[in-house]
């Protein structure tokens, strides 16, 4: 559904190109129209109206001739270059991303060459518990952050979605704040769960820290430059499950690591 009502968001704002054709059936049949005026007086509620109706319908794929050399390297292309965003060959709906799969070669063709000519902004990805740092300008394109993720910098886009629980920092130090439910005490210390505080060298890069924070099934939830400390929540309920995963960051002996704790809570 996400697809098509972003689409038809595009050619409302006359965003996508909009090629000149005729209705084929019904009583304007052989009348000539384009994408752009079907979508420009259509509301929001029809749109997503529209949207879900076309999404509860069965993806039927043409009978059509095709070169199968062409295809097998079509394949290894796809798999390269497209397979992130459209899986399992561009067959899935659920990628909202379009598919691909047993669609018109005409159609496929025009689409190629406008995304090629940039009439057609090209949809930026960036999956679950991802750390980024940057500053994004795709004023055509897309973009998509799925959940759990950090963003610190800037995104300029014709369209953004975030997911749950992404966090957004423009500035050099953020933290998303800790859970209350999840302080926890311990040999007379109180401290958070769930959390680990890491302190890198000044050499280290925001891919280590990522690096680290996978390694124990974590993700970045805080950052200071100076000195360059990451947050990463873990998915531990416990004290003993919290040191274990201290002591399996110690034992990497990462040389980019001066050392690992608790998120301690001052008495």
């Amino acid at each position: 559904a996400l697809f098509v009502s972003d689409s038809l968001e595009a050619y409302k704002k006359k965003e996508r190109p909009c090629p000149e054709t005729t209705y084929r059936s019904g009583d304007k049949k052989g009348q000539k129209t384009d994408m752009c005026r079907v979508a420009k007086d259509l509301s929001d509620a029809d749109i997503k109206q529209v949207a879900q109706h076309f999404a509860g319908k069965k993806f039927v794929r043409p009978v059509q001739k095709f070169d199968p050399v062409l295809a097998a390297k079509g394949k290894v292309i796809h798999e390269r270059s497209c397979e992130k965003c459209h899986a399992e060959g561009g067959s899935l709906a659920s990628d909202d991303a379009g598919m691909m799969a047993g669609q018109w070669m005409p159609y496929l063709k025009e689409q190629f060459k406008d995304y090629q000519a940039g009439k057609i902004g090209r949809p930026v990805l960036f999956g679950k518990s991802s750390f980024l740092n940057f500053r994004l300008l795709a004023p055509k394109a897309k973009v998509q952050i799925e959940k759990e993720s950090t963003l610190r910098g800037q995104i300029l886009a014709r369209k953004i979605k975030a997911g749950k629980d992404v966090i957004v920092s423009r500035e050099e130090v953020f933290a998303k704040e800790s859970d209350p439910g999840k302080v926890v005490e311990s040999q007379e210390l109180k401290f958070v769960v769930n959390e680990l505080l890491v302190l890198f060298t000044n050499g280290a890069t925001q891919f280590d820290a990522q690096s680290v924070a996978e390694s124990v099934g974590g993700k970045i939830t805080g950052f200071i430059p100076v000195p360059k400390i990451y947050k990463i929540k873990v998915p531990t309920q416990t004290a003993t499950e919290l040191n274990d995963k201290v002591q399996i960051i110690k034992n990497s002996n990462n040389p980019l690591i001066v050392e690992v704790v608790q998120n301690l809570i001052s008495q």
